[in-house]
């Protein structure tokens, strides 16, 4: 999925804007436990993590020694009727210089949960598993050799202790600086990013 990016303040700082997560649609297979299932996060369930945690780390490639920010520092994350959804201003100086360099140096979004409540379901032939509540530990965003496992979708990375798991969303970073889209236009990439064929 396309990020907006634009460099700000003489090009020392990088706004980035983007979704760590499209509600409502479903992930690749993931294998789990002997378990294969798509997976689908429900509307609301990153509202309710985003209101019940005190913070939020913005992390660079899951890396606790590359804080980007947190939602109490500058961080707007947010779900909308999309999604979950980053804003952020990156004053890492070596993450806006690769920018600067390479815009596909930047390659997806990733965020790290632990569910709280899930349910499964049959459709078809697969299982589905509904995550209706979650509790988010820390969204990162990737960049160079770190690429999310599955492209354009969702997918499983790690799960440690039976509890804590990620998710990976790829991207191809916009060449384009500024977008102004039109009100049909962004109707349209609305329902594209839900699954619809207009």
């Amino acid at each position: 999925m396309l990020p907006f990016i634009e460099f700000r303040n003489d090009g020392k700082t990088l706004f980035i804007s983007g979704f760590a997560n499209i509600t409502e649609k479903e992930s690749n297979f993931i294998s789990e436990n002997g378990k294969t299932f798509k997976e689908i996060i429900l509307p609301k369930a990153f509202d309710k993590a985003l209101k019940r945690a005190n913070d939020v780390m913005l992390l660079f490639n899951h890396k606790e020694d590359r804080v980007l920010g947190s939602k109490q520092n500058g961080v707007r994350m947010f779900e909308n009727d999309i999604g979950l959804k980053i804003e952020a201003e990156i004053n890492d100086e070596t993450i806006v210089s690769k920018v600067k360099e390479n815009r596909s140096f930047l390659n997806g979004w990733s965020f790290g949960f632990i569910s709280r409540e899930q349910k499964y379901q049959t459709k078809d032939d697969y299982q589905q598993r509904l995550i209706s509540d979650l509790d988010l530990i820390e969204v990162s965003l990737l960049g160079g050799m770190t690429k999310p496992a599955y492209p354009s979708a969702t997918a499983i990375e790690v799960r440690s202790d039976g509890t804590l798991e990620r998710r990976f969303t790829e991207f191809e970073p916009s060449t384009v600086e500024s977008v102004d889209l039109s009100r049909y236009e962004n109707l349209i990439k609305y329902y594209n990013l839900k699954g619809l064929k207009i």
